[in-house]
C-alpha cells in the first residue's frame, strides 16, 4: 500500500554549503536587514581540486557551491577514479560532500540540508550536529544534535526533511530533541525568537513549512502499520541513487513502498487546532480545506465556520489553491476516474466552467507556487462547451494557461519551458525529420496577460538552465522577470555546470580539462564561474 502522504514542498534548486567560527561554536550577531545587504562577491577563483568533480547546489548568485569529490584512494588500487551507473550511483573512490563559500579546496561537511531560495541561509550537517549558515553576515550556529533517524537515506528520491525554510526566507522549521521527545521549532532568522509548534502525540519524523510560513505540515508515526514490530519511516523502493552525492541518472524504477504509514497533521504557526484526518486537505491562506461528506469542498475560518466552495456534485480534485484570490481551479470527478474530468473555477461565489478536461487526478494540490498564471498539460478543450466555441474542437491534449484574475484560458502550441510572473518561454522543434542533434529549435516570449508573442531566435544549441529569472534554454538567455533576451551562445552547452543570477555559468577549468581523462557525465575540478556573454 502507497502511504497516504502530504505532497513534498519542491524543493530549492539552489542547495548549500557551511563555515565554521575559529573556535568552532557558534556566531550569534544578527543577521543585517535585507535593505542594507552588501552586493554578492562574484568569486573568480577556482572551487575544488584536481579529482572527479560531482556538482550538489549553488546559491543563485554564485556566492556558493556544494559538491562531491573523491580525493582519496579508497578502493587501494593505486589511483582515483570513479564511475557513473545508469542510476546515478556513483562506483569506485569515495565521494565526500565539500563546501565552498570561497575559491579554494572547500570544507568537508557530513551533509547539506536545505537553504533559503535567495540563497543566504543553508543548513548542513557537520559532525554530530545540525548548523545553521549565514552566507552573507558569515556566521554558523548550531540548531540542534542530530538524531539517529536523521541519518536515514533510504529514501533516494529526496533528503530527510528535518529542517526547511518558509518561502520568503523568514522562517526555519528544524526538527530538535527535547525532554527526550522530538519537537518542531520554528526560528524567526531575523530575530533568532524560537518557539516549539506542536504535533501530537507519536514519533515526529518529518515537519516542514507551508510555502507561506504560516502553518507547519507533520508526519508523524504512531502506528505499526506492516505488523513488523517497530516503527519504521516509509521509503520508496527504487534503483535510483541515494540524493547525497548522486551522479546523472540515466534511468531508474519504482517498485512500491516498504515500512509504516504515518498520518499527517497541519497546524497554525502561531497558535489554533490540530489538524488531522482524511478530510482535511491543507490549507488556503488563513483558512483550512476540507472535504465534506458528500464530496463537496469546505473552507474553514480560524472560528471554525465552513463555507461550501466546491459543490458535492462536482467531487472536486484541486489542481491549484490561490489564497490571494480565494479561488481554487479543481477537477470534476463525478463521471469517475477513468472519465475526462472537466476543468472548474471554484470560490466562495464563483463557480465557473474552464471549457477544458483532463485526466482525473489521484490527489488534491494546494502546494504549488502562487502565481495568477496557472499551467494545465494534456488538457483537452470540451467542444460542447460554448467557452470552447473560439477553439478547434479536434485539439487534444495541449497545454492551456489558465489566467485566475480575468478567468479566462488560452492555449499555449509550442512546448512550455519556464514560467515567471507574466512571462513564459516558448519552443518550437523545427526541422523534426533531422537527428536529435541537428534539430533547430525556435524560441519565443510570451507575455501571459496579453497573449503577445515574440520570437527571440533560433539555435541548434541544447541548453536548460536556471537561476532566478535567468533563463538558459536552446542557446538563447532571458529574462523572465524583465521580459527580454539578453543574448545567445553558438558554443555547446554540455560542458555549463550551473548558471547563476549574475549571467555566470560554472565550467571545468581548462586545465583540468586537459590533463585529465573525461569521465562520462563527471567532469574533472577545480571549476570556475565563467561570464557567459562577452560583450
Amino acid at each position: 500500500m502507497r502511504p497516504n502522504l502530504l505532497p513534498l514542498l519542491v524543493l530549492l534548486s539552489a542547495c548549500a554549503s557551511s563555515r565554521s567560527s575559529s573556535s568552532g561554536e557558534a556566531v550569534s550577531s544578527p543577521p543585517a536587514p535585507a535593505s542594507t545587504a552588501p552586493a554578492p562577491v562574484l568569486a573568480s577563483g577556482l572551487f575544488g581540486t584536481e579529482h572527479p568533480f560531482v556538482l550538489q547546489a549553488v546559491s543563485p548568485e554564485g556566492r556558493w557551491l556544494i559538491a562531491c569529490q573523491a580525493r582519496e584512494d579508497t578502493t587501494g588500487d593505486g589511483k582515483i577514479s570513479v564511475a557513473v551507473g545508469h542510476h546515478g550511483n556513483i562506483h569506485g573512490d569515495k565521494l565526500e560532500q565539500y563546501l565552498f563559500l570561497e575559491p579554494g579546496p572547500g570544507e568537508r561537511i557530513d551533509d547539506f540540508i536545505s537553504a533559503d531560495r535567495k540563497g543566504r541561509f543553508i543548513v548542513v550537517v557537520r559532525g554530530s550536529s545540525l548548523r545553521l549558515i549565514d552566507t552573507q553576515a558569515g556566521t554558523e550556529r548550531e540548531l540542534a544534535p542530530l538524531q539517529p533517524n536523521d541519518r536515514e537515506r533510504d529514501d533516494a528520491l529526496l533528503p530527510p526533511p528535518i529542517a526547511r525554510f518558509s518561502r520568503d526566507g523568514r522562517l526555519l522549521l528544524f526538527l530538535r530533541k527535547e525532554a527526550g521527545k522530538v519537537v518542531a521549532i520554528v526560528r524567526e532568522l531575523a530575530s533568532g525568537r524560537e518557539q516549539v509548534v506542536d504535533a501530537g502525540t507519536g514519533e515526529l519524523r518529518r515537519a516542514w513549512l507551508e510555502p507561506s510560513g504560516a502553518w507547519a505540515l507533520f508526519q508523524v508515526l504512531v502506528e505499526d502499520t506492516d505488523k513488523d514490530g517497530t516503527l519504521r519511516w516509509p521509503v520508496e523502493r527504487t534503483s535510483l541513487a541515494p540524493a547525497r552525492c548522486r551522479g546523472p541518472v540515466m534511468s531508474f524504477s519504482r517498485s512500491g513502498w516498504k515500512g509504516d504509514i504515518p498520518v499527517a497533521r497541519i497546524r497554525r504557526v502561531e497558535e489554533g487546532p490540530l489538524y488531522e484526518g482524511k478530510d482535511v486537505l491543507g490549507p488556503v491562506g488563513p483558512s483550512m480545506l476540507r472535504r465534506g461528506a458528500q464530496g463537496e469542498l469546505l473552507v474553514e475560518d480560524a472560528s471554525g465556520r465552513q463555507t461550501e466552495w466546491v459543490p458535492a456534485a462536482c467531487k472536486g480534485r484541486v489542481l491549484h489553491a490561490d489564497a490571494e484570490r480565494q479561488l481554487l481551479v479543481v477537477a470534476c470527478t463525478a463521471a469517475g476516474n477513468d472519465a475526462p474530468a472537466p476543468v472548474e473555477l471554484h470560490g466562495a461565489s464563483i463557480h465557473q466552467p474552464l471549457g477544458l478536461s483532463v485526466e482525473s487526478p489521484f490527489k488534491d494540490n494546494l502546494f504549488e507556487e502562487p502565481s495568477r498564471f496557472v499551467q494545465l498539460n494534456r488538457a483537452t478543450p470540451i467542444a460542447s462547451s460554448l467557452a470552447a466555441k473560439d477553439l478547434d474542437p479536434q485539439l487534444e491534449e495541449e497545454t492551456f494557461i489558465v489566467d485566475l484574475e480575468q478567468r479566462t484560458r488560452r492555449p499555449v502550441l509550442e512546448e512550455l519551458e519556464s514560467m515567471r510572473g507574466t512571462w513564459a518561454l516558448l519552443s518550437e522543434t523545427l526541422e523534426k525529420g533531422e537527428a536529435w542533434d541537428r534539430r533547430k529549435t525556435r524560441v519565443s516570449l510570451l507575455n501571459l496577460a496579453t497573449g503577445a508573442q515574440t520570437v527571440l531566435a533560433e539555435s541548434q544549441i541544447r541548453s536548460d538552465l536556471t537561476a532566478g529569472p535567468l533563463v538558459l534554454s536552446s542557446g538563447v538567455l532571458v529574462d523572465l522577470d524583465a521580459g527580454r533576451m539578453l543574448g545567445q551562445i553558438s558554443e555547446p552547452a554540455g560542458s555549463m555546470l550551473a548558471l547563476d543570477s549574475q549571467g555566470r555559468v560554472l565550467r571545468s577549468s581548462a586545465a583540468a580539462s586537459e590533463k585529465r581523462t573525461p569521465i562520462e557525465g563527471i567532469p574533472w575540478g577545480p571549476v570556475r564561474w565563467e561570464p557567459l556573454l562577452t560583450r
